[in-house]
């Protein structure tokens, strides 16, 4: 095989690209403070499908990086936008 392996067998994906990728600009939830808007990939914790008084649905999940996690909220959403935030998946966050 000519080159270097991407990955080797049994490598987690995410430390990978975590070493191959320096932290340019890159803030982590325990430095941001309340009310910082913050953008990123972030796991999927946990997440829920619920409805509003208004009548729409919204997602209620836990996003996490290295160093914590966060709760938020997408409002107006669909089914097809809550199955992106499945458990363990990455979303990005702007």
């Amino acid at each position: 095989m000519e080159g270097e392996a991407l990955m080797k067998l049994g490598e987690k994906f995410p430390e990978k690209i975590a070493a191959m990728a320096p932290n340019k600009g890159r803030k982590f939830l325990a430095e941001c403070a309340a009310g910082e808007e913050i953008e990123g990939i972030f796991l999927v914790k946990e997440s829920q499908l619920k409805t509003a008084r208004s009548g729409s649905a919204y997602i209620s999940a836990t996003l996490a990086d290295k160093t914590g996690s966060i709760e938020v909220k997408k409002w107006d959403s669909s089914e097809e936008e809550f199955a992106r935030f499945k458990q363990g998946a990455y979303v990005k966050v702007r």
